[in-house]
């Protein structure tokens, strides 16, 4: 809309420009109007630049946040198969809720960083449900004799209320603001208590993973691309006003997880077929549907007529026909359900 209002404001004000009111020929105006009002015009002009501009990086935050969720959907695959995840398997039913970044880099030379971004879903502890994911960023500096880079995949299992609202609130510093504990890999493990248990899986140089001293904050840019819309943490994560069904896979995927698909339903045309077939995320995009029943030469049992040699009166049973129902009657019966 903004586009649209200032290509037909920009050309008004420049005919404006143009034919002034003042008593000098045509060619005077031009002249005068060049170097007087240039500024003017140039400013006109980037107006006009900046809706294209602003759709253009509204495209690219909503790719890369479509790419983070695939990644992220993948990451959390990997966990729940892992076996070393024991402890993580069996306790994510009492978490508040999991950040996952994909990849975490990291590296340095004597001053060292490392940063991320990652979808943070939180459960709901009656329902057992996961909410649509919000989108951060994870970032350190750090000083020291450190030489190298890696990569790691990081997962943060929020364990308390506190650390929670924390992660809604504009930004926090693990350590400071919540606890942190290295979460418990392999078999008999036992966890420590904190705020957030933090499991990685790191190559390269450093080897191990900290996240201590970090600074996570929501990437309100990529959060708003996203969902269509301005949203706050808060208004994804636990009011759950909007949602986005290409998250619907990680959603299920979670640890726990009791999502149940969203359907979007239609009226049917005939049994077995929808009329006009909406999107299912309960199903791939070919899912089949069971064929229609042949409504000709239906025979019901113990309601007259014969298998091998029906009568065709398209008459119901129930008034006393010969055991041929009305294909209209057949319809009004519920479908089943799959």
């Amino acid at each position: 809309m903004t586009h649209r209002l200032t290509g037909i404001i920009l050309p008004v004000i420049f005919l404006r420009l143009l034919f002034s009111p003042r008593p000098m020929k045509t060619t005077q105006r031009i002249k005068l109007m060049f170097p007087l009002r240039l500024p003017v015009l140039a400013l006109l002009f980037s107006l006009l630049a900046l809706p294209l501009s602003s759709n253009h990086a509204s495209a690219d935050s909503l790719n890369e946040a479509q790419s983070l969720v695939l990644k992220s959907h993948a990451v959390i695959k990997s966990f729940m198969n892992d076996p070393n995840m024991v402890w993580f398997h069996e306790n994510v039913d009492s978490a508040y809720g999991i950040l996952i970044v994909p990849q975490m880099l990291r590296g340095g030379f004597v001053v060292g960083g490392s940063g991320g971004s990652g979808v943070l879903l939180v459960r709901d502890q009656q329902s057992g449900t996961w909410s649509y994911p919000a989108f951060y960023t994870i970032g350190s500096l750090s000083l020291g004799l450190q030489i190298g880079a890696d990569a790691s995949e990081l997962v943060l299992m929020i364990m308390t209320e506190g650390g929670l609202n924390a992660m809604l609130s504009t930004e926090l510093k693990v350590g400071a603001d919540i606890s942190v504990a290295a979460g418990p890999v392999g078999k008999n493990a036992k966890a420590q208590t904190a705020d957030v248990l933090a499991f990685g899986r790191a190559k390269g140089m450093f080897g191990g993973i900290s996240v201590e001293g970090a600074v996570i904050e929501p990437r309100y840019h990529w959060n708003n691309a996203y969902y269509g819309d301005m949203v706050s943490p808060v208004d994804i994560l636990m009011r759950r006003s909007v949602n986005n069904r290409q998250a619907e896979p990680l959603r299920r995927a979670m640890p726990g997880s009791r999502n149940q698909p969203q359907t979007y339903t239609s009226s049917y045309s005939q049994p077995g077929y929808p009329a006009n077939q909406g999107y299912d995320t309960g199903y791939p995009n070919n899912q089949a549907y069971p064929p229609p029943v042949n409504q000709e030469n239906q025979y019901y049992p113990g309601t007259g007529g014969s298998a091998s040699s029906p009568i065709n009166t398209w008459q119901n049973p129930d008034q006393g026909g010969d055991g041929w129902r009305n294909p209209d009657d057949y319809r009004q019966q519920e479908l089943p359900k799959y």
